[in-house]
């Protein structure tokens, strides 16, 4: 399961990028990108996503994220620059008070 091949096949039946350093570069994903190329802009994104801390206050942070993402996509009341920063607001003053 932890094999590039692995990686591969997980990739080619959830579309779910794997946490592989090399993903862009390694030749075993070059026919998947080639037939998928939308994900390859997620896939050079990839090396900068790291996984979530444990934290007491996670659910309320993803429900924050997700309140500015709805406010900006769903409804249009919101730009995304002012959903992100509002979010981020929100966020940092949730841990302000944790």
């Amino acid at each position: 399961m932890i094999t590039a091949e692995g990686d591969l096949e997980l990739l080619d039946i959830t579309n779910q990028l794997p946490r592989r350093k090399d993903l862009v570069e390694n030749k075993l994903f070059e026919k998947y990108f080639n037939e998928n190329p939308k994900m390859k802009t997620f896939a050079f994104q990839s090396k900068y996503v790291r996984g979530t801390d444990a934290s007491p206050v996670l659910k309320e942070v993803f429900d924050l994220i997700s309140q500015q993402y709805e406010a900006c996509v769903v409804y249009g009341t919101k730009t995304p620059e002012q959903a992100v920063q509002d979010a981020a607001d929100a966020v940092d003053l949730l841990y302000l008070v944790e």
